[in-house]
């Protein structure tokens, strides 16, 4: 399983891990608080996506919506250009901005 530094952060980012670390902190504070629960528990507890749902009380699927949308605010605060140029690509019919 990748670590959520390795989830949120490109190979080629010039961050030294400390300061990368600091920096995802500071970013995951800014997420709605089910957003940081989820990731939280996935990533630094380890427990499994079916088990953080009962705890969530929501399904599975809200429990992974949950966690991949907060994944990609995360990558978008970090590389907002390419993420953005990713949506678009694949929801070109919709001419609504990036959920945040």
């Amino acid at each position: 399983m990748k670590t959520l530094l390795q989830s949120v952060f490109d190979s080629t980012d010039k961050l030294e891990s400390q300061a990368k670390e600091k920096a995802l902190q500071e970013a995951i504070s800014k997420l709605p608080e089910d957003q940081r629960k989820i990731l939280t528990l996935y990533y630094s507890n380890h427990i499994p996506i079916r088990e953080i749902s009962v705890e969530m009380g929501c399904s599975v699927t809200t429990t992974y919506s949950k966690l991949n949308r907060a994944l990609f605010t995360l990558r978008n605060m970090f590389n907002p250009g390419v993420y953005k140029k990713m949506y678009d690509i694949l929801y070109p019919e919709t001419g609504r901005p990036i959920p945040q």
